[in-house]
This record gives structure tokens, C-alpha cells and sequence, in this order.
């Protein structure tokens, strides 16, 4: 068994997983000028989320003006689940803002409207990627600019995850930590594969599976074959030969992947040494795994003497409903509610529940109207936060109404046009993260075109 002492120093010498393919330098220690720790959880549905499933009307008049948009596609729910007493009401705290309007989730969704209830979830209402505020009539106009390429999966997916299209390289999760002073090997975890979000100017994320962390992910591929006494013995050898070589870059190479074989074999002694999560990870679902292996980093932070850590999973593409969304979208709501719900109440038995906040992000939302058996790609889209820090049981920012053709419906199909961009939405949780608003401009390169007041989940003093 490994000591803390000798893991610290191993972990203090490497600079992260992927660095001996882009990055030598070392990254300087995370800042500790807070004592407390804290933890974010990026939950990505790849595809595009159907909020306006998620998120249903519950006064006679606008859920009926719903079911009329959708009447092609209800009939298909199982269990009549989308006929209105089947819905699972919502109390808002502050449902004054919304006038008359009421607002459901679908029955999938029952165990996040009982967080809802505790106040430990918060819903924020047409969240989506914006350069600066627009309306239907100013877009027609031409009078503001747009982010680009609005329904394409890959580019909203990094536009979600980095403000910019695909390609970029470095995304706000990594530019939060790089924010706070850099980072340990072990502060950005990215647990859904590879993705952006987690990668700063000198934030390096490290990458596990499900199962753990492979002793060479490197090389996965190339040494399947080797079990993990004769992968070590490999490994080994072959850096030890390229020490030899008078390339300063094969030398340095050879050392950051001893740095990471040594990091990797340590971690998985850690590992070893906790089960936390071990009920999340029970659903057998590809979400409860992934945030199962969350919940055991959280539980090593102390070990791995780090105060932040931002972790990012991800479902895959099944979100994109074009076809069938009524037995398909159920299934996967199911998994979200059952996999989140579970994680909050470990974080809660845990004692860390006020420490750790769990927000989702999406591609895009879809169409109010259908297509026939599906929806199709959409833009704004309603989006949930848990936490026992979120001021919860509140709905936050704006729900347009579920009607066609007014002046947040960008294509008349119910394409909604974001009133609450994701600056806006991340600015808070941010805030509680220990960002300052004014480093949040040096993150977001549009920061400054929003009100970065008018979300506000948390008592940030």
C-alpha cells in the first residue's frame, strides 16, 4: 500500500495524463487559499435533450396549447404518461414570476422533482450558447450576431463546452481551474471521454473509465494483450532504452510517461481503498458507473490533498430523438433521474452534499413541433442544478410559452432562441466555485454582453 506522503510527491512531479503527447511543463500546485473543498459535476447529454419533455406546462391553458403542438407524438407514450394528471407537478418558490403558468416533469422524472422539493434542485429555464441577447425580430433583421453553425452536434457540443466550434482546445471547466491557480494532476477528472470542457491553458485533464484508471491509457490499444504485471514490466523497459536517446524530446517523453505510469499504478492503489458510490454504481447504467467514479475521487480528495475538482460524464448520442422519442426518450429520462438522484444522496450520507454541485448541459434542445415520431435539433434549452448549496425548488430565468411563431421561436417550430445564456448560467455556479465575476471575463470571451446577475442560485458572500 502506497503512503500519502509518497502519492503526493508523485502526483506534485507529473502534470497530468495526457501530457507526454502535448505539454512538458509542470503545473503549479492547485491554489489552497480556501480551505473548503468543493467539487463541480458536468453531466452532458450528447444529442440534444428534449427539454420541452422535461419541462412541461401544468396549467390547463398552456398544457393543452402543448398537447395541441404535440398531438402526433403523445398517443405514443406508454402508460398515457403525457396525459396531464400523469405529470409530476411542480411548487416553485417563486411561481409569481411566472403569473398564471404552471410547470411539471415528465413521471420519469419524479425523483428530481423530490430534490426539487427539498430544495436541493434548481431548474434554469432556455438555456443555450449566445454571442448577445436576440429576438426573432432582431435576428431577421440581422441586427446581432450568432454563434455559429446553431444545429450542428459537434460544434454546439464544443460550443457548450468551450464557446467556440469544433476544434477548439480549451474549454471552461479547465479555464475555471486555471482561474483558481492551476491545477493537480487530479482536478479536472473527465470521466465521459475525451471532450473538451476539461481542458485549460495549463489545466490537463485526466482521463478514467468506469472500472478505473488503465495503468498506460496511452497505449491502451497497443498493449491489450500484456496483463498489468507484464504492461509495468513492458513499460518499464521501454523508457528505461529511451533514456539513452539524444533526443531532448525522447528523453522527456521517456520521463513524463514514467511520471504517468508510476501516477496511474498509485491511483489505482487508492482506488482500491474506497467504495464510495458503490450504491450509485448498482443501477448498472453507463450514467450511475461514471458518476460512481466520481463520488470515489470526491471521497480521495483529503488523499490527493486537493481542495477543487471539476468532473465531466456524459451520456451518449441517444438524445437525438428525430424518431421513435417516445420510447426512447422515457427509457433515457429514467437513467438521468434514477443516476442523479442516487449521487445526491451519497453526497449527502457522505456529509459532502453542500460541497459538490451537479449542473447539465446538452448539444441543443429540439422542436416543440414534432416531426412525425421525433423532434429535431432546437437551440435553448431547460436545464437542472443539484446541490445542498443551490437555493433549490425554484425555476430560474424564463420559460418561454409553449406556442409557435412569438419572439423567442427562432424558426416557428418551437426552435427556441436562448433567454439565458450559458455565461449566465454558469456565472453563479462559478461564483461558488470561488471564481470571481471579473476573472469569469478572462473564461468567457462574450462574458460582458450579459447580465451576469440575473441568475443567482447560491448565498455567494
Amino acid at each position: 500500500m502506497i503512503s500519502r506522503r509518497k502519492f503526493i510527491k508523485n502526483s506534485a512531479a507529473f502534470s497530468g495524463a495526457s501530457l507526454m503527447v502535448n505539454k512538458f511543463s509542470t503545473l503549479p500546485a492547485l491554489a489552497t487559499t480556501a480551505s473548503d473543498y468543493k467539487a463541480l459535476v458536468c453531466v452532458f447529454f450528447a444529442g440534444g435533450m428534449d427539454g420541452h419533455d422535461c419541462l412541461i406546462p401544468y396549467d390547463d391553458v398552456s398544457y393543452q396549447q402543448w398537447a395541441d403542438i404535440r398531438a402526433s407524438l403523445l398517443p405514443s407514450y406508454g402508460n398515457d404518461s403525457r396525459l396531464l394528471e400523469n405529470l409530476v407537478a411542480l411548487q416553485p418558490e417563486n411561481s409569481e414570476d411566472f403569473g398564471g403558468r404552471q410547470f411539471s416533469l415528465a413521471p420519469e422524472f419524479a425523483p428530481l422533482s423530490e430534490l426539487f422539493a427539498d430544495g436541493n434542485l434548481a431548474v434554469v429555464g432556455n438555456v443555450g450558447p449566445l454571442i448577445e441577447p436576440a429576438t426573432r425580430s432582431q435576428i431577421k433583421a440581422g441586427s446581432v450576431s450568432l454563434p455559429a453553425r446553431i444545429a450542428s452536434h459537434n460544434d454546439q457540443q464544443y460550443t457548450w463546452q468551450t464557446s467556440s466550434v469544433e476544434g477548439a482546445v480549451s474549454g471552461w471547466g479547465g479555464g475555471l481551474l486555471d482561474v483558481l491557480g492551476g491545477s493537480s494532476p487530479f482536478a479536472a477528472i473527465n470521466v465521459g471521454g475525451n471532450a473538451p470542457f476539461l481542458q485549460g491553458d495549463q489545466t490537463v485533464p485526466f482521463s478514467l473509465a468506469s472500472s478505473g484508471v488503465s495503468l498506460a491509457p496511452a497505449q491502451a490499444g497497443s498493449y491489450a494483450n500484456f496483463s498489468s504485471s507484464e504492461l509495468a514490466m513492458v513499460l518499464e523497459q521501454y523508457n528505461d532504452s529511451t533514456t539513452t536517446l539524444g533526443s531532448l524530446f525522447a528523453k522527456e517523453y521517456s520521463a513524463s510517461q514514467q511520471r504517468l505510469l508510476a501516477l496511474n499504478s498509485e491511483l489505482n492503489g487508492l482506488l482500491d481503498t474506497t467504495n464510495a458510490g458503490s450504491s450509485i454504481g448498482a443501477l448498472g447504467t453507463g450514467l450511475s458507473s461514471q458518476l460512481e467514479m466520481v463520488a470515489k475521487m470526491i471521497d480521495l480528495a483529503p488523499a490527493l490533498a486537493i481542495n477543487r475538482q471539476v468532473f465531466f460524464v456524459k451520456m451518449g448520442g441517444g438524445f437525438d430523438t428525430h424518431k421513435n422519442q417516445a420510447v426512447k426518450l422515457p427509457a433515457l429520462q429514467t437513467q438521468i433521474a434514477d443516476a442523479m438522484s442516487a449521487f445526491y444522496s451519497h453526497t449527502s450520507d457522505a456529509g459532502v452534499a453542500d460541497s459538490v454541485t451537479t449542473f447539465t448541459a446538452s448539444d441543443f434542445g429540439r422542436t416543440l413541433q414534432p416531426n412525425a415520431t421525433g423532434t429535431d435539433h432546437g437551440w435553448g434549452n431547460h436545464h437542472y442544478v443539484m446541490g445542498g448549496a443551490v437555493n433549490g425548488g425554484r425555476i430560474y430565468g424564463s420559460v418561454p410559452e409553449a406556442a409557435l411563431g412569438h419572439e423567442y421561436d427562432r424558426t416557428s417550430r418551437g426552435q427556441l432562441i436562448p433567454t439565458t445564456s450559458i455565461e449566465q448560467y454558469v456565472s453563479s455556479i462559478a461564483q461558488w466555485f470561488g471564481v470571481s465575476r471579473l476573472d469569469l471575463g478572462s473564461v468567457f470571451p462574450n462574458f460582458g454582453n450579459f447580465d451576469s446577475d440575473q441568475i443567482q442560485m447560491f448565498d455567494v458572500a
